[in-house]
């Protein structure tokens, strides 16, 4: 996922010097100095967006809705697509076991699994594991598991097959709330370079894909087809939308909010707001750039569900308002 919102930051002609990018330095400026990358876990993004060590960030939905982080969510930035989905091994049944026993479920999405199956009024136990999920059914810890799907390759060499969707997930450009005030004509101008460079890029794909004459099937036609729909990009927003509104309703918000990047102008950064740090997460390898911007809330609900954690599950809290400090720039 790094790589992709590299590219789009490249669009701006912001970019990193080839050797500061293979280097083990940890923050990475841009070559005309307007922002520094922070290469951080895909998980950990919004924790640096939110406590703001970073204005912004990039990261996928599916840590948003899990983590439900209080920050701001301005844009879609269309890639790193993939679906949050039920797998189980081929022939289990599903969604109910013989003789009425409770299913195992193992995920590394336990709130977002807990709210799901309590939408569906399901009795289920949650297993939390950290590590590779596809192999708990193998090995008789858990009857099911929810995990991300993207080409559906790694499920099919383990045996196991798709049963149910619960969301789908691409990368969202996140930002710090209070950040946002202090800086809002230099996050304005951001958001909206990134929303022409996002639909540059969408043109170009589907221009290429239209004098395309390959019959060949994508990555991405694995994935089952509601998947990447925008009706369930919707679902999951509207679900991890819930708790923000809560939050906003008693936040004062500015004239320009970042939840409307429409109104942002397309334009260079003011040469005033110095270097910005940005955030953007790397699915797989589990690095990405960290930005000072803030990530979305994920949905809370109440669950039906018992949970049992194998793997650490704590989580780094912190205050927005340390972004209101004194600085010289952005981090990204």
């Amino acid at each position: 996922m790094m790589d992709e919102a590299l590219r789009l930051f490249a669009a701006l002609e912001s970019t990193i010097d080839p050797a500061v990018r293979e280097s083990r330095r940890l923050i990475l400026p841009s070559i005309d100095g307007r922002f520094e990358f922070l290469p951080v876990k895909n998980i950990d993004v919004p924790v640096y967006v939110e406590s703001g060590v970073a204005d912004a960030g990039v990261v996928g939905l599916d840590v948003l809705v899990e983590r439900g982080p209080d920050v701001l969510r301005p844009l879609d930035l269309r890639f790193g697509p993939c679906g949050l989905a039920v797998a189980a091994p081929a022939g289990a049944p599903y969604p109910h076991l013989p003789g009425g026993e409770t299913p195992r479920v193992a995920t590394k999405y336990v709130e977002s699994a807990r709210a799901f199956f309590a939408r569906k009024g399901m009795q289920v136990e949650l297993i939390h594991i950290s590590g590779s999920v596809e192999i708990a059914p193998l090995l008789g810890l858990a009857h099911w598991i929810v995990d991300l799907v993207q080409t559906g390759r790694t499920l099919a060499e383990n045996g196991l097959v798709v049963v149910e969707e619960v969301s789908a997930s691409s990368a969202r450009l996140i930002v710090n709330r209070a950040s946002h005030k202090l800086r809002l004509e230099e996050h304005q101008r951001l958001i909206g370079q990134l929303a022409a460079a996002v639909e540059a890029a969408a043109s170009a794909d589907s221009a290429a894909s239209s004098a395309s004459t390959n019959g060949g099937q994508s990555e991405d036609a694995h994935l089952p087809a509601s998947a990447l729909s925008s009706q369930e990009v919707a679902s999951a927003e509207n679900a991890s939308g819930e708790r923000d509104a809560r939050r906003s309703a008693s936040t004062e918000r500015t004239s320009g909010d970042v939840d409307a990047p429409q109104s942002a102008s397309a334009g260079p950064a003011s040469g005033d707001g110095g270097a910005g740090r940005f955030a953007s997460a790397e699915r797989g390898s589990g690095e990405v750039d960290a930005s000072r911007a803030g990530s979305a809330e994920s949905a809370s609900g109440g669950s039906t569900s018992t949970e049992h954690d194998t793997g650490d599950a704590g989580r780094t809290d912190g205050a927005s308002e340390r972004a209101s400090r004194a600085r010289g720039g952005q981090r990204c």
